[in-house]
């Protein structure tokens, strides 16, 4: 079961990862109907709580830089969109974020967030969770077909 939940996480950070995000552009920018549908489909198979109906929790460790490469581990417990926990441990810091319902609360040793731990959190995608649903809009202008390793895939 475990396993199961761990594969569709993977399976849905490789969708993400194959996905060249377009950068938001001016309003005047001309945008593809079609291709904006598959950037939102893309991201919607991407995000860890789309369709979700019974709680998870992921562990990840990792190594960040600080003065020297660090190791530091994440948990990620999750109920619903309103109602989770999460908790990063690194050499000197610790932070643990908890959201229930309109209640969101965070706790940390240091007066701020190393950026390493943002960027990690932005990486796996969960700043989401911070911001209450999306993360940023997302503009497609563009559609690119490439075959890598193989494998070919539609860059949006």
């Amino acid at each position: 079961m475990v396993c199961d939940k761990i594969q569709i996480i993977v399976n849905r950070l490789l969708v993400s990862a194959i996905i060249v995000l377009a950068t938001v552009g001016p309003a005047f920018a001309s945008v593809d109907p079609a291709l904006q549908q598959s950037l939102l489909s893309a991201r919607q198979r991407a995000d860890l709580s789309n369709n979700q109906t019974t709680p998870f929790q992921m562990d990840v460790d990792f190594v960040i830089q600080l003065d020297v490469p660090t190791r530091g581990h994440l948990t990620l417990k999750w109920e619903a969109k309103d109602r989770w926990w999460r908790g990063v441990v690194i050499e000197g810091f610790q932070q643990i974020e908890v959201k229930n319902g309109e209640w969101h609360y965070t706790s940390r040793n240091l007066g701020f967030t190393p950026i390493q731990v943002v960027n990690l959190i932005a990486l796996l995608d969960f700043d989401y969770l911070n911001l209450g649903g999306d993360s940023g809009e997302m503009i497609a202008k563009k559609g690119k077909r490439r075959t890598e390793g193989g494998i070919l895939m539609n860059c949006i």
